[in-house]
Formats: structure tokens, sequence, C-alpha cells
């Protein structure tokens, strides 16, 4: 089974709507650009907000190993818990449905995957426009092999280190998050 896609809009509530085929993770940018892959054809790039009944359906061409869909409110609204981020891998036998106030999606040929958060450290590092980034996470997510340290993004935070129990001086520095390393000062 061809992996299909079809979408309508219940509002006009969306600046970006985008669905992209993905298949790496760049780690040095965020947003749409950060997930590596061609952005489908089934949904037109518009300069104006996608109207109240807008509909696009179709086979998810050139299929990535994933592939990711986004709908994104005005920024002036900020309530980027409204948006929508739709994170979905290749399986021929599921089918699915999001729904909400604002767009109904339903997809055939693929199954859909939870966006994880960032580790919490972050916060304390990264620039918010990249913490924060749904797209930025499901590539941290997906494509292990591709991150780098956190302190290596531009514009985070460099050499930050956080002191967890000051009683015992242990520090944790960020130079390599993920595997976590620590260092252990005494007096």
């Amino acid at each position: 089974m061809e992996p299909t896609i079809k979408l309508a809009t219940k509002t006009g509530a969306f600046q970006f709507l985008w669905l992209k085929n993905v298949e790496g993770f760049s780690p040095h940018v965020h947003c749409i650009e950060c997930l590596k892959g061609e952005r489908s054809k089934i949904i037109p790039v518009r300069k104006t907000i996608y109207p109240e009944g807008f509909t696009a359906e179709g086979k998810i061409e050139k299929l990535a190993p994933y592939a990711y869909l986004c709908a994104v409110r005005p920024p002036a609204l900020n309530d980027i818990s409204l948006n929508v981020h739709i994170l979905m891998e290749r399986d021929d036998k599921l089918t699915f449905t999001y729904e909400d106030d604002n767009i109904r999606v339903s997809v055939t040929g693929m199954c859909r995957i939870k966006i994880n958060s960032l580790p919490h450290e972050a916060e304390e590092i990264l620039p918010e426009e990249f913490w924060r980034c749904r797209n930025y996470q499901a590539g941290w997510q997906l494509f292990p092999d591709a991150r780098i340290p956190f302190d290596e993004v531009p514009g985070a935070k460099k050499n930050l280190c956080l002191i967890r129990n000051p009683q015992v001086e242990i520090i944790q520095c960020q130079s390599r998050q993920w595997k976590n390393s620590r260092k252990v000062l005494r007096k």
C-alpha cells in the first residue's frame, strides 16, 4: 500500500502548513530546515493564511524513512500548543486519523511516532527557538548520529556547567550531553 494523506482545515488558523519526507537531521538550524529531505508537493506553499476548507490529498511521494506534517498558527498568537506536529514512519498495515478544532488529517500506510522533548539540559544551553521547536526535537530523536553537543549549536551558551549538588561539589559540564560526562571536584 502506498502511503497517502488527506487533510482539511476547519478554520483559517494556519500560516504555515507543510509535509516533508525526512531522511536526516541538520542540528545547526531549526524549523523546516533542520529536517533533511524534500517538501511534498501535496500541500502547496502559500504566502497567506490557509483558509477554512482548504484540502489536500495524495500519495506521499518520494517516501523517505519518515514523513513530517507541520501546521503552525501565526507567530503573533504565541500559543504553540495549538500547532500541529505529526511525525510518521512507514507501516503498510496501519492507518491513523488526527483531528482537533482546526484540522482533520487521515493517513494510510504510516504510523504516528510520538515526539519526545529534548533532555532538560537543552533549555539551559540552547536558544529557545531550538529547544521549543518540535521539528528540532523530532530530528534529534530520530537521528542520534547527526547530533552535536548542544553548546555547538549557533547561539548556544558556551562552556556552561551546572552545579548539581553544591555540598559534594559535583559539576556536570554540558560539552557532550547525551554521553553524561561528569567531573567531580574535591578540596
